[in-house]
């Protein structure tokens, strides 16, 4: 029972890790947000910009309210605007010029123009750049924990539109490296997605051909250009 959301909502947490703006430690507290929380989203936003590439190997959980859940794994290849994200049956790459979406039962490629302006479902990082520089999310400590031999903080994302498909977001930082471990989404609708970032490889080797489709390697596909 994949559906899109799973891929959106990779992407979107994915770019929260490297675009998130630098968020003010004196921010007012009558915005709701905890301090300490924006320090750590800070300090995992230091962490990513160290280096200028990444390679996210994770893996994710979807439970349903009235079916039953599944579990799939996926990478994400990411060099400043442009990313290569593979999960499932779907490939998704940006070269922040055009996006390709390919899918793999169907040997089908969809062509569109890559737009940071665009509303469309493919979230891109100029998007969350936005999004996080706006008082959309009220960040909250919720949890201390030691897990998997390490010290980590639970922070809550809520969403301050009442209209959010979802009631938080609810991220597992590690106190030491300031690298997430997990994110699990809470839907409204009762669904639950939980991601496990399984591998993170900083400075990751790439070349214009990680950010682009070469038709040639996929014999037959049906080519379907959207581009104006």
């Amino acid at each position: 029972m994949y559906t899109m959301r799973a891929t959106l909502f990779f992407i979107l947490l994915s770019m929260t890790i490297g675009y998130s703006q630098n968020l003010p430690s004196d921010m007012p507290t009558d915005q709701g947000s905890d301090v300490m929380a924006l320090d750590i989203l800070d300090a995992v936003h230091k962490d990513y910009h160290s280096v200028d590439s990444h390679r996210f190997d994770f893996s994710i959980g979807m439970e349903y309210p009235e079916h039953e859940g599944e579990n799939f794994n996926g990478t994400l290849i990411q060099k400043g605007e442009q990313f290569s994200l593979d999960v499932k049956d779907r490939k998704i790459i940006s070269d922040n010029t055009t996006v390709w979406v390919y899918h793999k039962k169907r040997n089908e490629v969809e062509i569109n123009d890559a737009e940071p302006g665009d509303t469309g479902d493919i979230m891109t990082p100029s998007k969350i750049i936005d999004l996080y520089k706006s008082d959309d999310y009220i960040f909250v400590i919720s949890n201390y924990i030691f897990e998997k031999g390490e010290d980590v903080t639970q922070i809550e994302c809520k969403p301050t539109d009442r209209a959010s498909e979802y009631s938080k977001i609810r991220l597992t930082i590690a106190d030491k490296s300031k690298a997430i471990r997990r994110v699990k989404v809470f839907y409204k609708d009762g669904t639950r997605m939980t991601m496990i970032l399984d591998k993170h490889q900083k400075g990751y080797s790439t070349d214009a051909a990680t950010f682009g489709f070469d038709e040639s390697q996929h014999e037959g596909v049906h080519v379907e250009d959207l581009r104006f």
